[in-house]
């Protein structure tokens, strides 16, 4: 296990431009064949935020400084951020993960209160947050995972979020994690990025019948699972302390599908305008996965001494 966490660090070192972009691709297809590069900080921000546990415990601060540097490099007036270059608006989901990402980095870098201040005002009076930061944008376009990322940031900043909180309880109690959601292609994304929410926030947003949650987990653990899948799942069900068989079998799952360069293969994440993913975002998921399910290993085994 730690040899498979070394080299998908190793892989993303040296998939890391020198302006420090981690980069993903654009395909028509949902194979991601063909592809091609498109520049979008949000896959760079994504994986500062999941390997940020692991900074103490893997070579990753060369990765992270160079990191930080394209993020401050792509950050607009007001702490906007785009998911594309150009023709696009500024959406909530790249100005919250990737500020909060920069805020937990450099705390006084900014004015993060007054942006969360102005993200604040992007709510329905249904209690959800909008996906774009315009007015002039559709009020139907909502996201569920964008949701999760706005409050994220929200919370950082000790600015309420109970009516989103409570919404977003209902969507993953009632949810049957086949669909995905609006953006985000994987049945699994919304429960990873709930999951992987601070302590209390998270206990505030999952049901609180985590065994249905559970039961659900178990009843897709023999379906045909992308990389994306089986690591959004492998952590997902490690925060929610699924039994021991079931993460084992995920942890192998995923663990096979690592390659000979210690990356793990391209899946389409988003699906907005054709699909994106790269093997850097696969594994920087991979490997925040891996290394919260071996964490809870040991976590067992100090208990069981």
């Amino acid at each position: 296990m730690g040899r498979a966490l070394a080299g998908g660090v190793a892989y993303l070192a040296g998939e890391q431009t020198p302006g420090g972009e981690l980069r993903i691709c654009w395909s028509e297809s949902p194979q991601m064949k063909p592809w091609r590069h498109v520049e979008s900080p949000f896959l760079t921000g994504w994986a500062l935020l999941a390997l940020g546990a692991l900074r103490r415990r893997l070579p990753l601060e060369p990765l992270f400084a160079r990191g930080v540097a394209y993020l401050l490099s792509q950050r607009q007036p007001g702490g906007l951020y785009y998911f594309l270059p150009e023709g696009i608006e500024a959406d909530l989901d790249s100005v919250c993960l990737l500020n909060l990402v920069l805020q937990r980095l450099l705390p006084g870098q900014f004015d993060y209160a007054r942006l969360a201040r102005r993200v604040a005002r992007r709510i329905t009076s249904q209690g959800m947050f909008l996906t774009w930061i315009e007015d002039r944008v559709r009020e139907d376009d909502i996201d569920p995972v964008v949701n999760v990322n706005v409050i994220r940031f929200l919370n950082r900043n000790n600015l309420p979020c109970e009516t989103t909180v409570q919404w977003l309880r209902r969507v993953l109690t009632q949810s049957d994690f086949t669909q995905g959601t609006k953006y985000y292609r994987s049945p699994f994304a919304l429960l990873y990025f709930a999951t992987f929410l601070p302590t209390r926030l998270r206990d505030q947003v999952l049901p609180c019948n985590r065994r249905h949650l559970l039961l659900r987990l178990k009843n897709q653990m023999a379906a045909d699972l992308s990389v994306l899948d089986l690591a959004f799942l492998l952590y997902a069900s490690t925060v929610l302390r699924t039994p021991r068989d079931l993460l084992v079998s995920l942890a192998d799952r995923l663990l096979a599908c690592q390659e000979t360069n210690g990356s793990w293969p391209t899946y389409a994440a988003f699906r907005p305008l054709g699909f994106w993913g790269s093997p850097a975002l696969s594994t920087a998921v991979a490997v925040q996965a891996l290394a919260a399910y071996l964490d809870s290993f040991h976590t067992l085994e100090a208990r069981a001494e």
